[in-house]
Formats: structure tokens, C-alpha cells, sequence
């Protein structure tokens, strides 16, 4: 018998339901069931389990919510010593990060896998950064961190109404952005690779998928200690419309502005303290930042 913990989204939809269908099909196993309460509980919610030793500890939710148990588990005093198994649950508006693991909202799939003891080592992203009150943090990601437009994309998401669906709203919030943000110039440094100039993006992609499916960094991948730069310089919103089939599809971009590189570390500096990041949905602060890769330190279930 082993003990699976979740951590589920106090405000979300069909909870109760949700819970009862868990418990019946996880049944033989010690399910237990942690509810967030107020916006920020989830890292505190994962950091107790981590050290109660539960043998799963499962995210149910978007990629925010992920981004909120990752953070608590990296958090969690002497993790090396700990054996727990990380899981997603897809139940939000932006599943991305779920996509790379193969990952759906099946429960009998989530059963399968913990049963067979399906998982693979994971990469984390810790970013140091300046918060909204231009102070220093730093966080960790799973996903996505975007420099630039999608900064300003994640503050008006935050604000949409989503009654016509995730998908529809993530597009209409992109093509939106472009009205409203105007372009930085940043200088990028890493061992490898160097880059300075103007930037629609940005994207440090430890996944491949963002904006509820939009597979931005096809060759990303999740447990080879690198993570996928990929660099919009002086895109326009035509390029981007006229480019938007072959970014669903996960076809690298041939254009002059896009380029791609993988990474160990960088720094991003910008000209002006005024440009936005976006750390797995969530508008967190401003450039300049530092990134490092902590190598399989998380191990996930996984169905890829």
C-alpha cells in the first residue's frame, strides 16, 4: 500500500467529485487530500507532505499550481534524503507541463502509472530575478520562463474571463499583448552562447508546450540538464499569425529572427528595468535575472 498525497486547488471546479473518484479508483492505497485554501498555500501544502514521507505526491491542477507544489517540494529541508515520486493531475486552464510527461486528466492512466512505478528524473530551473517591488528573489520553475511579451501576457490573463475557453482566451491575450508591449533590448550570456538585441520573447523551456498547447521549444527536453532558448528578435504580429500553425505543430521556425540554443546557465540583462517575465502562466517581476539548471532533481511519473 503505498501513500498518495493531493494537492488540489481549493477554488477550483468539481472537487468533491473529483476527490470521491480518486478514492474509489486509487482504493487500496492511503489517499489523502490536501486543499489550498488562499493563493500561495499550495508550497506550504507540498513542503509538510514532502516531510511526512508520502510515497506520491500529486498536483492537481494547471501549470500554475504545479509551479507552486515544485517550489514547495525544492523548499523541503534534507530533499536528497527523500524517496517521494512528484505527479500532475491536469484539472486547470493550462496543462502544458503535463503534455511533455504524456500526461492526461484519465485517473485510470495516473492509477496505471503508479502501479507499473512509471517515472523519469525531471530538471529544475532556478531563476533570480527582481520581484514587482524591485527587490531580489528567486523561484523555482517546471515549464516555461518568458521574457518580454509574454510577461504582458500573463498580466492581462490574470485579469480575462475564460468563458470561451482556455484556448481561445491564451490567443486573444497574445494578440493582444502585441498592441501593448514595446520591444527591450537585452543582452544574454551563457558559456556557450552570447546574444544581445531587441525581443518580442524570450523563452527559457524546460518543457515544450506553453499557452495551452503551443509546443514553442520542440527539442526541449525535461531531464538533460539544458534548457531550450528560443529567441524572437523583431517578430511581428503578421509573422507570428502566419507562423502560429507551424508553432501548434511543433515545427521549428525558419526566420531570420527566431533562433534556438540550449543552456546550462545564463543571465539576461535588460536596458530597461521594465522587462516583464512570466514564470509558468504567473507574471512575477523584471530582467535581470540569472538562470541555472539543477540537473534530475525532481523524479516525476511519466507516460512519454
Amino acid at each position: 500500500m503505498k501513500r498518495i498525497a493531493f494537492v488540489i486547488n481549493g477554488a477550483a471546479n468539481g472537487i468533491e467529485n473529483l476527490k470521491r473518484e480518486l478514492s474509489k479508483k486509487l482504493h487500496g492505497h492511503e489517499v489523502l487530500f490536501s486543499e489550498t485554501s488562499y493563493a500561495g498555500e499550495a508550497p506550504h501544502l507540498a513542503q509538510k507532505l514532502m516531510e511526512d514521507n508520502v510515497d506520491y505526491l500529486i498536483a492537481v491542477g494547471g501549470d500554475g499550481s504545479l509551479n507552486e507544489v515544485v517550489n514547495g517540494c525544492m523548499n523541503t529541508p534534507d530533499l536528497i534524503s527523500k524517496d517521494t515520486i512528484i505527479g500532475v493531475l491536469p484539472h486547470g486552464s493550462g496543462n502544458d507541463f503535463a503534455r511533455s510527461l504524456g500526461i492526461t486528466k484519465d485517473i485510470d492512466q495516473l492509477k496505471t502509472l503508479i502501479n507499473e512505478n512509471c517515472t523519469r528524473p525531471v530538471d529544475v530551473g532556478l531563476l533570480r530575478f527582481m520581484d514587482q517591488n524591485g527587490l531580489e528573489a528567486s523561484r523555482y520553475f517546471i515549464n516555461i520562463t518568458d521574457v518580454g511579451i509574454g510577461g504582458v501576457a500573463a498580466k492581462m490573463l490574470n485579469k480575462s474571463s475564460r468563458f470561451m475557453g482556455a484556448s481561445f482566451t491564451y490567443h486573444k491575450v497574445i494578440l493582444q499583448s502585441f498592441f501593448s508591449y514595446k520591444p527591450v533590448k537585452v543582452a544574454l550570456k551563457s558559456n556557450d552562447y552570447n546574444w544581445k538585441g531587441e525581443i518580442l520573447s524570450l523563452c527559457m523551456a524546460n518543457g515544450r508546450y506553453f499557452a495551452n498547447g503551443m509546443c514553442i521549444a520542440p527539442k526541449a527536453n525535461i531531464s538533460d540538464g539544458k534548457i531550450q532558448l528560443v529567441i524572437m528578435g523583431k517578430v511581428s504580429i503578421m509573422d507570428y499569425i502566419l507562423n502560429l500553425s507551424k508553432i501548434k505543430k511543433g515545427i521549428p521556425l525558419e526566420h531570420p529572427e527566431v533562433t534556438y540554443i540550449k543552456v546550462g546557465a545564463c543571465t539576461i540583462e535588460a536596458e530597461e528595468n521594465t522587462c516583464p517575465i512570466d514564470m509558468d502562466g504567473e507574471f512575477i517581476g523584471y530582467a535581470p535575472l540569472k538562470l541555472t539548471v539543477i540537473k534530475n532533481k525532481l523524479k516525476f511519473l511519466n507516460a512519454d
